[in-house]
C-alpha cells in the first residue's frame, strides 16, 4: 500500500435515505477508495459536509495516513 499518495478529489454520497453516508476519495495515483461515515446527516447543528470539511484535506494535500487520522479525529468528535 502506497501511503505517499495524496487526496485529489472527494465525492459525497448517501445510500438508503441517509442510512449510510460516505465519501469516495480520488488519490493522486488515480485510484479511488470509499470511506463510510455513518448515518448521521446532522452533527451538533452542522451538516455532515460542514463537520468533516474535506476542503481542508484537499487544500493541505493530505496523504492517506493523514486522511485516515483526520477521519478518526472527526468521528471521535461526533461520539463525544
Amino acid at each position: 500500500m502506497n501511503n505517499g499518495k495524496i487526496v485529489k478529489h472527494i465525492h459525497w454520497g448517501a445510500n438508503n435515505s441517509y442510512q449510510n453516508n460516505y465519501v469516495i476519495v480520488l488519490w493522486s495515483d488515480h485510484t479511488w477508495e470509499q470511506f463510510n461515515l455513518g448515518p448521521e446527516p446532522y452533527i451538533k447543528g452542522k451538516t455532515m459536509k460542514q463537520h468533516y470539511n474535506f476542503g481542508k484535506a484537499i487544500s493541505s494535500k493530505m496523504t492517506k495516513n493523514q486522511l485516515i487520522e483526520y477521519l478518526n479525529q472527526k468521528k471521535a468528535e461526533i461520539e463525544s
